[in-house]
């Protein structure tokens, strides 16, 4: 008997940013000392809706408590922007790539005083 996944939410630290878009989003919003890279997340249609990024995400925050969060969503998905929105993330710059623009999102309030 096979196994179903509903859903997915890979993490990275920053300092191993390779690939062009997160690179390029860290350049736009580097992020506290210790924050991660959010990101991508895959939640099976048929699972949308249904509390699975909540509970993705809740996993995530209670092993990396206090840590910030960054990712970045492609700004025609709006779908994406508003299910993090419900998350609490809150947007906190943007880059442009490939002719394409980018949201960059935080679960860190936007006016933090970077040092």
């Amino acid at each position: 008997m096979g196994q179903s996944s509903l859903g997915v939410l890979f993490t990275s630290e920053k300092a191993q940013a390779s690939a062009l878009p997160v690179v390029a989003m860290l350049k736009a919003w580097p992020g506290s000392a210790d924050a991660y890279v959010y990101g991508p997340v895959c939640i099976d249609q048929a699972a949308r809706g249904q509390g699975v990024l909540e509970a993705l995400y809740a996993h995530v925050a209670a092993r990396l408590p206090d840590r910030e969060a960054i990712l970045f969503v492609n700004a025609s998905n709006t779908r994406s922007l508003q299910a993090h929105g419900r998350l609490g993330m809150v947007q906190v710059a943007n880059f442009t790539l490939g002719g394409e623009v980018f949201i960059v999102l935080s679960n860190r309030n936007a006016n933090l005083v970077r040092k």
